[in-house]
Parts: structure tokens; sequence; C-alpha cells
């Protein structure tokens, strides 16, 4: 951040870029204020000494790019008298709004020069950004358009971000996110790590983020507007207890560089796993543009924290595995880097398994409604008399747990669990959770109500002890479920869209029908049954792989991918195409694997209703191509079970128009042995072979069909003035 005119364009500040990149950055945020006199002032302004002239402006933004950097120019606000920005109350709204545009407008123009890639119209104004001030904002947006053309972003404050009014007009949600994270001066890194992922311990960030996690309500934003989100700041101070108030910059404290260190590898470990294509990235807070040594300040310069940031820079450091569970309707589930288990369940799941090798499940491998319906109860309680917090579960207000005793906890590595599960009746129509010994002095904080895997918020549930909230002091908390039957029979369908992303992934869509595209890396998708239950095609570049029996793994379109496994067998995916490349419109359906992903048995199946059939030959590396366009092509050794691929049942399931031809190794007695079903009426036997034919086994095996043999082979057999013989050319009898 600029602290005078000048600073962006000094040559300290070129020099901080280019450490700032050498960690690995590939951004820099660079904020330049603008000022008002008071938090009631109307006007807005640039203070000559203390605001970025438009010459420095412009040097700064060239110098970053000159070091590899992209960047996020913000405008922030600030008071010359102090009061906090965040409070701001202009006296005419109007008048202060119109002198913040034309400011704004100006900085666009100065970014749309430089070629800024994204620009923040705005920092923490967190009184005038709400419901009221939304047709404010919306005219600077649209007067911003007008002069600038890169991404446009507002950087709200972390317990702002959830009331700003404008997010859908905007290309990204832009959070300084700093949560409370623990009450501890010594807090482990896994303490931290729990911190990101649980609801926090403080009410009024519980609240906040309208009791979700961090992770969660930061997900929530960005899906319920369609917009990735970037956090536009990050920070800790290198202070004991620095990740109790993060975002505090004026609270004294004893310095501590590893405390800092150990937040950002927190940090680091949190959103590598669970920032998936929704997050855009994150801009830390902050580095000194002079390059100095802070010892308590934001800055990790000269820190061990300094190593942990460059380590994750650069495509290092430790990410943890997750393991994902969804719920019984549709989810969206959407991480990181790791090397994760998802298992989505049932419902329309949409799965971003992002980069490492991820084992992806959409849904089950059957359909069918749900037997048992889980309740989950995470939190805490207080104690009074020496006792605890107790809750029961009640079912259509009948009771169906014992006492579940929550008890103090101080952040919420110390939150209790309790896991209910009960056989569904035929509709279940409320579910409360009762406090059994409401006292004075007693209350129950409920941080996550999960049925059946699904989430449910304040919102959801009736609470007249503390509306709005989980937290029980009286009575119980309702939840009218009659029109949530889904939550316990699960999803009537179950397509779900997976995207693997980068790394080796195994991927099963269960199910329905589902669109699966691997991603980078060797992957693999994973079907329940036999190789031969399955009818294969190409549609628009995709396979597509249908089951033929029903209820089980549906029609998927599947991309990107290297391999299929069977029950019975892998095929590699290349095979598949490549029997299909000049066969549009046709069908596959594999006989028979090597073992090693290789096709040495299939199946087309024509469009204008005749088939072929191709087998391996021992020498071959695949199936022999068609010898008609219609043919039905059979080439295999001497080994009579080989003979045996397709079988009479495929055989008879044909229409007949069909050739078979046998290869020279074949032999007249595995010819012989080889008999069309007489259901069947004019197909052709060819004999591919430089020996003479054994016409009395073709006479035996040809009976009421037609028998062809090749004339490219043996030039006693050509017939005159046939360039191609065909199924009407030659009748041996």
């Amino acid at each position: 951040m600029s602290e005078w005119n000048g600073q962006f364009s000094s040559a300290s500040a070129k020099q901080a870029f280019q450490k700032i990149a050498a960690l690995g950055s590939n951004s820099i945020e660079l904020t330049a204020r603008i000022w008002t006199q008071t938090g009631t002032s109307n006007s807005v302004f640039a203070d000559p000494a203390k605001t970025e002239s438009d010459a420095s402006l412009l040097a700064g933004f060239q110098a970053a790019h000159d070091a590899g950097l992209s960047v996020l120019f913000k405008a922030a606000l600030s008071t010359l008298n102090g009061s906090r920005v965040s409070s701001l109350a202009p006296a005419d709204l109007a008048g202060f709004f119109a002198s913040y545009k034309a400011e704004i407008v100006h900085l666009a123009t100065i970014a749309q020069a430089a070629g800024v890639e994204t620009f923040a119209i705005g920092n923490e104004m967190s009184s005038l950004s709400g419901a009221s001030y939304r047709g404010y904002w919306v005219d600077i947006i649209d007067a911003i358009r007008q002069v600038y053309h890169g991404e446009l972003t507002y950087a709200a404050a972390t317990d702002e971000a959830s009331h700003v009014s404008f997010w859908d007009q905007l290309d990204t949600i832009g959070v300084n996110t700093y949560p409370p994270l623990t009450a501890s001066n010594s807090p482990t890194v896994q303490d931290l790590i729990d911190a990101w992922t649980e609801v926090p311990t403080n009410p009024y960030y519980a609240a906040a983020f309208d009791y979700k996690s961090p992770v969660d309500f930061l997900h929530s934003l960005a899906t319920r507007y369609d917009k990735p989100l970037l956090m536009t700041e990050v920070g800790y101070r290198s202070v004991d207890g620095t990740a109790i108030s993060p975002g505090s910059w004026t609270s004294n404290g004893t310095a501590d560089v590893q405390e800092q260190a150990d937040a950002y590898n927190a940090f680091f470990q949190v959103w590598t796993a669970h920032g998936g294509d929704w997050f855009k990235g994150v801009e830390l807070w902050q580095w000194d543009l002079n390059n100095q040594y802070s010892s308590t300040g934001y800055s990790v310069m000269g820190k061990p924290a300094e190593a942990v940031v460059s380590q994750y820079f650069h495509g290092g450091g430790a990410v943890p595995d997750l393991a994902m569970m969804g719920s019984a309707v549709a989810d969206l589930i959407d991480i990181g880097r790791g090397n994760d288990t998802i298992d989505a369940g049932l419902g329309d799941d949409v799965i971003h398994g992002g980069a490492g090798a991820d084992i992806i499940v959409g849904g089950p491998a059957t359909s069918g409604k749900l037997s048992v319906t889980t309740v989950t109860l995470v939190g805490y309680g207080s104690v009074v008399g020496g006792v605890g917090a107790q809750a029961q579960i009640k079912v259509n207000g009948q009771l169906v747990s014992g006492l579940m005793e929550f008890k103090p906890a101080a952040d919420p590595s110390e939150y209790q669990a309790f896991t209910i599960s009960l056989a569904n009746p035929g509709v279940i129509t409320s579910i409360d959770i009762n406090l059994a010994n409401a006292t004075p002095g007693r209350a129950l904080h409920i941080k996550d109500f999960l049925i059946n895997g699904v989430a449910l918020s304040p919102a959801d549930a009736a609470n007249a002890s503390s509306p709005g909230s989980f937290d029980l002091y009286v009575h119980n908390i309702h939840v009218d479920t009659a029109s949530h039957q889904d939550w316990f029979s699960g999803a009537a369908t179950d397509n779900d869209v997976i995207d693997g992303g980068a790394g080796n992934d195994v991927i099963n869509g269960g199910i329905g029908d589902d669109v699966i595209d691997g991603g980078a890396g060797i992957d693999t998708a994973r079907f329940t049954g036999n190789i031969r239950d399955y009818d294969i095609t190409i549609a628009n570049g995709q396979l597509v792989v249908n089951d033929r029996i029903a209820g089980r793994d549906g029609a998927d379109h599947l991309s990107d991918l290297e391999f299929l496994q069977f029950a019975d067998g892998v095929i590699d995916a290349s095979e598949l195409f490549a029997s299909l490349a000049s066969s549009s419109g046709s069908t596959l359906q594999v006989l028979a694997t090597d073992g090693a992903g290789k096709i040495i048995g299939q199946l087309l199946r024509h469009a204008d209703g005749s088939d072929l059939y191709s087998f391996v030959t021992a020498a071959s590396t695949g199936p022999q191509p068609p010898v008609d366009s219609d043919a039905f092509q059979f080439i295999a050794n001497t080994a009579h079970r080989q003979m045996e691929f397709g079988g009479i049942a495929h055989r008879a399931a044909t229409t007949g128009n069909d050739t078979f031809v046998f290869s020279e190794t074949i032999g007249r007695h595995a010819a012989d042995d080889f008999k069309a079903a007489d259901s069947i009426g004019h197909d052709v036997s060819r004999i591919e072979s430089t020996v003479t034919a054994d016409v009395a086994h073709l006479s035996d095996h040809g009976a009421g069909h037609d028998t062809v043999i090749d004339s490219s082979h043996d030039v006693s057999d050509a017939l005159t003035g046939v360039a191609s013989l065909t199924a009407h050319h030659l009748v041996f009898v």
C-alpha cells in the first residue's frame, strides 16, 4: 500500500516487485489511497502528498509488469481524521457517491492505460455497501466499464462480504479474509487448520458466516453469485496470538516470527486442499515497499514465513488429502490439489477434483430409497453445576436418542460430535433438537447440523430462544421437513458432472447418466459390470458408454480418460476410438481383451443393421479391419476356444446379410465348428487362404447360405469380371 505520493515509482518499490516475483508470486496488489475529511464528509479527493499521481501510478504498474507480475489495483478510501471507513455516514449520500465516482472513474482510466488486469472499485466500505446503496454502486460500475475493460472486483471486509449488494455486477468477489481462528496464544498448526473448516466459536463471526466454516462460507458466496472468489487480503503479524484477531494491526504484541509462519503454513495447507475452481487466489498483506524488516508487522520479509510462502508459491509444501462425503441430494464439491477421496452420494452432483490423484465416486452403484437416516450434531455447551448441555433428538415428535452432553470448547478442535441413526419411517415431517436440562446459565451451541449429509443452516429451522441461530437456551430447535423428503429418501436422479482435474484420477460415476472429464493425467473410469454389458459409441468427440443393464451405470459421456475399467478387465480408451474412428454412427460392443488393455474381440453394429465381428489373430496387434462395409468379420487362430467368442447367442441376434471371414490358420475343423443359426438367412462365409478350399465342409457349413471363396488369394478361384465378391456371386451346394 502506498503511504505517500511517488512511492510506487520509487527505486525501492521496483526492488520490492522483483523480490515478490522471486517468491513465486504471479500477481501483486497495489493499493492507492484517496481521501475524505471525516466519517460524515461528503467529498472525496486526491491528496497531493498522500495520493499517488497519475505518473507515479503508471510507472509503478509498468515496473510490476516488468517483474512478471499481473496487477490488481485497489482504490482505498481513508479519512484524514482517522475515522473508520467501515462506519462512514455522509450527510449527503448523493453528493458523496458523485464525488467518489469521479475519483474512481479517473483511477480506472489510468488502470486501462497501463493494462492493469484487475481493478478494485473500493475497500471495506461496510456501512455503504448494503442493499440501500446498490443503485449508487451500479451507477459507478457502469461508468467504470465505459473506460476500463479489465476485471472488476471490490474488497469487502471479512464480516461485510455477506451483505455486499452488488456482487452480481462484478467479475470477481473480493474478500479481505481475516477470520479469528483461535483463542490461544500458542495454537498448533493443526488447530489452525481445523478452525478454517469449523464454524467459528466467536458468535459474531459465526453469524457473519451464516453459521458456516470460513471455507464453506467463502465457497457459498462464489456459488451463490456464480463468480470466482479472490482473497484480496490475507495476512498475519509476527506476534503472539496473531490468529486470534488477524486483522488487528493496532494491538501491541510480543514478537513471535514462528507463530506467523505457523499461521501461513495452516493457511496454505487448507487452501491448496480446499481451493477448487471457484477459488481465484490470494493477495498477501503486506510487503513493505521500502523493503524494511518489521519484527511485529505483517511483512514476511526476512522471517520464517517467507520460506513458507515461497515454498507454496513455487508449487511445493504439504497438501492434506481430503475425504469428502456428499449428501443424499445434489452437491457441489470443488476442491484443490490433494490426493482426495470423494464420495458424492445421491443427487445430480457437480464435482471438481482439482489437481492430485483423486478417487471420485459420483453416486451409489444401484438406485433405491435410503433405508436409514443419520443425524449429526457438532458443537459445544456450557456447564452448570458440573453438568453440560444435554441434547436429545426427536423425529416426528418422538424421542429417538439418548442424552448427548456437550461441554465447553475453547476453539473448534474441542467441539464434540454426536451421530444417531434410525430406520426411516414412511414419512418424516419434523426433526427437533431438544435441550433436556435447560436452566439459567446453560446453553447449547450447535455448529453443524446434518441430516444424511445435508448441512442445515439456521434459516432451515425455527429457534424461539435465539432466532436466526443454532444457539439453544430453552426449549428446542425445530425443523419442518415435510417438504424435504428427499433428505431422507435420497434424490430421485443421480446424473453427475465430474471433472477430475490434473492428476491420475480414478472416477466412478455410479448410477445415472454422467458427464465425466478426466482432465490432465492418466485417468481411469470405472464401471460396475462386465465389458460385454456395455455399448460404446462416439458423440461429439466423446465416448458414450451405455450400460444395457437397467438401473446401474446409465449412459456416461467420457472425455480425457485413458482407461475404462470393468469388472472383468481394463480397456485402453485409444483402442475404442480406433475401433470406432471409421464407423460413424456405429455401436461397439467389446467381447474380449488381452488383460493389458487391448481389445482382441469386438462387435460393431452398423446403422444399416449389419454387424461386424473382429477377433485378433495370434500375430496381429488388434482387431482386423472390415473386409466389406457390412461385413461380419471373424479372425482367429487355431485354438478352438477362440471360436467361442461371441457365441451362437450373438450370431442368432444378427439380422443376416453378414460376412464371416476366416483366416487361413483356422483349418476346416474349426470352420466346421462355427455354424450359423438356422434363423439367419443369406449370410456369406469367406475363406482368406492360399490353400485349396475344403468344398465338402463348406457345403456342410453353408447349407442354406451363400459361400464365397475370396478371389484375391488363389487365381484358380477367381471369377472373370468380378472385382469384389459379395453375397450373391457364388453359391456352393
